[in-house]
């Protein structure tokens, strides 16, 4: 999820932000964002780095990072603006059994062949096992999620994965909601307002505003 950071003004004058970014986010809203604020503040250059959840949120935390798009982590210190509840979805091999289900109860994961993205403090699919006292059979843990839903293609296991991310994807799986509903809430986070250079803050109300309007 991108994390956007003002530096000092590069040589060319322009003031330069550093987006660090998750792939659901950096695929689908960071293109749309960056390219019509670029045509109104063609001033401000934006740089896009991928990571992974945890790390966005202690880079905020630690104001080594100006602005993240994240899931709210409530055991951090940050500012939070929500712009989308993203529900989450059970992913499961197409010829699977399972597939047949119109939602999946979260305790069919009790034992069964899972695959993971590896553990990050705050990390989604890990909170909600967590929350659920789910305890799957973890064969695989991998580093992004789409390598994730490829191995639930090759019937290698189940998975959990957010809605963002699966939006457009298609395959040899099903996506199938889960029994409870889950989500997990999406949206702008920063240290604080008087932390931010006038770049970041230009950015932070357009980002706002366009997710709000989406």
């Amino acid at each position: 999820m991108p994390l956007v950071n003002a530096r000092k003004t590069s040589i060319s004058g322009n003031a330069t932000c550093t987006a660090r970014s998750t792939a659901p986010m950096a695929i689908h809203w960071i293109p749309k964002i960056i390219r019509e604020f670029q045509q109104k503040h063609p001033d401000i250059i934006i740089q896009v780095i991928e990571g992974v959840e945890g790390e966005l949120a202690d880079w905020i935390q630690e104001r080594r990072v100006d602005i993240g798009f994240i899931s709210l982590q409530k055991n951090h210190k940050y500012q939070f603006l929500p712009v989308m509840d993203d529900p989450m979805y059970a992913v499961i091999p197409e010829n699977d059994p399972l597939a047949k289900e119109a939602e999946i109860p979260i305790e069919v994961f009790e034992g069964a062949p899972f695959i993971i993205t590896e553990y990050t403090p705050g990390s989604d699919v890990h909170r909600v096992l967590r929350k659920n006292k789910i305890h799957p059979d973890i064969r695989y843990v991998t580093r992004n999620e789409f390598s994730s839903l490829s191995m639930v293609e090759h019937e290698l296991g189940y998975s959990i994965l957010p809605g963002l991310l699966l939006r457009g994807q298609q395959g040899k799986f099903v996506k199938r909601p889960l029994k409870p509903t889950i989500t997990r809430q999406l949206g702008l986070a920063y240290s604080s307002l008087e932390d931010l250079s006038p770049a970041s803050k230009t950015f932070l109300e357009y980002a706002k505003n366009f997710l709000l309007d989406d």
